[in-house]
């Protein structure tokens, strides 16, 4: 499959460089001549994980289930050198902390093992996936002794450090935060923050905002890019810390961690890309971060925030405090000012507190649909200084569904249905939630998976044999358990992989297969490891995948097909933001993949993409997406040509700008990894509602709705639309004439021109409704540049298509680079 690359039999029989006696040569001598230690007798102590006690540290029984393999012990890296912290996070000296690593010999370079290998110019390194000016975030091979070897020094570390969390001005009194694997052990403590803390960090941070404002952008990117140096050398301290408090496993850590600091580098970039515009901040942002991704999802909003030029008061999830606290003192230690960055830990009334202050110009959420209502209601009727709405950005759930046909591979669907299902105990917004067998392969496929199910290893997750670990709360586990049972008791087929012993001490869910009949069998987002699998008939396809977009929700979704056009027909047809062909559907990469959602899913723009830190700019660039070609409609660019025959010549030439800066139908490659092709592609959003005063309001405001290919959605009662008439039929079929706006079916986004109460108002009614969140945008009244009076970013959808091109027989494209 490989005989493309560089280090194969086949490339090296062909390279007149090689000799025979290398050609020939023991590969196994010569690695263990290159790193002796990692070939030694191992003898019955080898183990796959972290095995052993940690009795080096000063208390072992906080963390009574962290492990570590014994060869690490024999090589002395047993952690007893490695300095702690006796201070505590606390403190400065904490946070600024280098991890002192083993001295063990690095992993031989491909050259030293092989000395015929000749690096291919046309293979990019991992650390240079995304170009010279933002390198990738470094990894940690857990199955290499000298990063196993590292991780044990932090770990150990980690443990000693007394973790603690407050806010600026001390907080309430202290409370545990317990390990959800084991609540035995305290990991540390936070301090949640009271109303005078909230009211502290509120004027700080509204005075803070015209100096933040004013720092050019190349020093505020130089202090996220710092942060990220920081948090990157700092792994596997920070490792432990998300196993213990969020019950990650080691691998999910890591990627936790890479993730983290790939926002970071990812906005630093970002600002720099823009700055030419010299955008305007919104002024004091709230961010309010899930437990599920404590670390990457709090420090990617925080991230965003700072590069915009806004000061920040985040508010982390209640049940992991701790994580956050130390990206926000590598944050300060980076240099980002404590006034313009303020933690404020506690539960959902802290986050309500900082979204009802009028001083608060945007809000950044992750968490439920529920909760993104209940916040979007809170700021009904506020707007901004700038006379718009108060943007919320809402990354919700997902009833994320795969369908698999029988032209895919079985053993691979297996493999990305387990990861992509029962991944840190399926509490991921991308976790597969419902599978899609076709009759023709779904016994033998269940039969796999089944199988495959009854050998995941549930468990702590300080131990590298442990796939999957603990939900985050009691709570959780009741809500979980009690819908499988409820389930069972409807007479739907129920397998659970079973619990070993020792679990008592935490909050552990057994990863759960409920049969079902169709889609609206599941009701709700389940937060945890259950997978719901039902069977198709290959003639109900194009109806499955309406059922799949009836239920509202459009967050990830996943394909196994190996036949184009049903790849072609099923891809363009799913209304999501992340779409997966023949491969898993979780672990979205930072500006690879660009993440988020539509309808319940969550409001866009999504996280890690381009249009981003519009969001977070008083005044959005015009063009987020410079050389990216859109296709403009057709009808659009006939409405320019009806505008002007019909005396409309400011209207005209305002609409003309709109096809000038559309991106709708923009499509761009991203970069990242061989063997997979990442598309990210801008659709039509929807309808969208034109609410105008005027005849000239209205007239502009379709000109955008049509330069971006959606619906406009027109009142009965609105006496501007008179204006539209003897629109010529390609046109007129453009725009339905609805009642209320506020009842609209397939409602998605409003346009609004007219008076401030009556912005309030509207924004209330939006507030007011059932399902998708929809927000209004204002005309700009100061709006002179042809194109300006409306932000197109927000009429186009978002959508991130990975595909696994080696999934049909081998990595063509390396192949390719020989």
């Amino acid at each position: 499959m490989e005989n493309g690359a560089n280090a194969s039999f086949v490339n090296r029989i062909a390279n007149p460089d090689v000799s025979i006696d290398d050609l020939v040569a023991d590969p196994v001598a010569r690695l263990r001549a290159a790193d002796p230690c990692a070939y030694e007798d191992r003898g019955s102590e080898d183990k796959a994980g972290l095995e052993g006690d940690w009795a080096d540290a000063p208390n072992p029984s906080s963390w009574p289930g962290v492990s570590r393999p014994s060869a690490l012990r024999r090589r002395g890296v047993d952690g007893r050198d490695t300095p702690g912290h006796d201070e505590g996070p606390g403190h400065d000296e904490g946070a600024g902390a280098v991890l002192h690593r083993s001295a063990a010999p690095a992993a031989p370079a491909a050259h030293a093992v092989n000395p015929g290998f000749t690096p291919n110019e046309r293979i990019t390194l991992p650390r240079h996936l995304y170009g010279a000016g933002r390198p990738n975030a470094a990894g940690l091979d857990l199955a290499d002794e000298n990063s196993l070897a590292a991780l044990a020094a932090g770990v150990t570390e980690s443990v000693r450090i007394r973790w603690t969390a407050q806010p600026a001005g001390g907080g309430n009194p202290p409370r545990p935060v317990r390990n959800p694997a084991d609540n035995r052990d305290v990991v540390g403590t936070v301090r949640e923050a009271g109303p005078a803390d909230i009211e502290a960090a509120l004027g700080a941070a509204a005075g803070a905002a015209p100096a933040w404002a004013a720092t050019p952008a190349g020093q505020r990117a130089a202090v996220l890019r710092q942060a990220a140096d920081t948090m990157e050398a700092r792994m596997p301290v920070l490792i432990g810390l998300i196993v213990r408090e969020a019950g990650k496993s080691l691998p999910g850590a890591v990627a936790e961690v890479r993730e983290a600091v790939d926002f970071l580098r990812y906005y630093a970039a970002e600002i720099l890309r823009i700055a030419a515009d010299r955008p305007a901040p919104l002024g004091p942002i709230g961010c309010i971060s899930p437990w599920n991704f404590p670390l990457a999802i709090f420090t990617g909003q925080v991230a965003a925030a700072l590069a915009a030029g806004n000061p920040v008061l985040a508010k982390p999830a209640e049940e992991t405090p701790l994580i956050a606290a130390e990206a926000v003192r590598l944050l300060h230690a980076a240099g980002v000012p404590h006034d313009v960055l303020h933690l404020l830990p506690g539960d959902g009334s802290v986050g309500a507190a900082v979204v009802a202050d009028a001083r608060v110009n945007g809000v950044m959420f992750t968490g439920s649909t529920a909760v993104a209502r209940l916040i979007q209601r809170q700021l009904a009727g506020r707007l901004t200084p700038s006379g718009q709405p108060v943007p919320l950005v809402a990354e919700t759930g997902g009833l994320n569904a795969m369908i698999v046909d029988s032209s895919a591979l079985a053993e691979q669907v297996v493999g990305d249905v387990i990861v992509s299902a029962f991944d840190s105990a399926g509490q991921r917004c991308s976790a597969l939630r419902i599978l899609c067998l076709q009759q023709d392969i779904a016994d033998r496929t269940l039969a796999m998976l089944k199988g495959a199910l009854r050998e995941i290893a549930v468990g702590c997750p300080d131990r590298l044999s442990v796939d999957v670990g603990p939900v985050i709360t009691a709570e959780a586990q009741d809500s979980i358990r009690g819908h499988i049972a409820a389930m069972r008791a409807r007479g739907h087929a129920v397998a659970e992989a079973a619990l070993p012993p020792g679990l008592a001490h935490g909050t552990f869910v057994a990863p759960t297969i409920i049969e079902i009949d169709c889609i609206a069998d599941v009701e709700r987002e389940v937060f945890g490891p259950v997978l719901h699998v039902l069977r198709y008939a290959r003639e109900d396809l194009d109806r499955l995948v309406t059922d799949i977009n009836r239920s509202g929700y459009g967050l990830t979704f996943g394909l196994h097909s190996r036949i184009d056009e049903t790849i072609a027909r099923v891809t363009g047809g799913i209304r999501a933001g992340n779409i997966y062909v023949n491969r898993n559907i979780i672990g979205a990469v930072v500006g690879v993949q660009p993440f988020g959602g539509r309808g319940l899913s969550g409001t866009g723009p999504k996280a890690g993409g381009p249009l981003y830190l519009g969001r977070l700019l008083a005044v959005p660039p015009r063009t987020a997406l410079p050389g990216v070609a859109a296709d403009v409609p057709a009808a659009a660019q006939a409405y320019v040509a009806w505008l002007r025959t019909q005396g409309w010549v400011r209207e005209a030439e305002q609409c003309a700008g709109f096809l000038a800066y559309s991106m709708v139908g923009a499509s761009e490659a991203l970069p990242g990894p061989v063997g997979e092709r990442n598309v990210y592609t801008l659709r039509p959003r929807g309808g969208v509602a034109a609410v105008a005063g005027t005849d000239s309001g209205l007239l502009v405001q379709l000109g955008a709705i049509l330069a971006t290919g959606n619906q406009a959605l027109v009142e009965e009662g609105n006496a501007a639309r008179t204006a539209l008439a003897g629109l010529p039929p390609e046109i007129a079929r453009e725009v339905a004439i609805v009642g209320a706006i506020g009842d609209a079916a397939g409602l998605e986004a409003v346009l609004f021109e007219g008076e401030v109460d009556a912005l309030r108002g509207l924004t209330r009614r939006l507030a007011a409704r059932d399902g998708t969140i929809v927000q209004a945008q204002a005309a700009r009244p100061d709006s002179t540049v042809p194109g300006d009076a409306y932000d197109l970013a927000r009429l186009v959808q978002e959508v991130s298509i990975a595909t696994n091109t080696a999934a049909a027989g081998g990595n063509a494209s390396l192949m390719a680079m020989a």
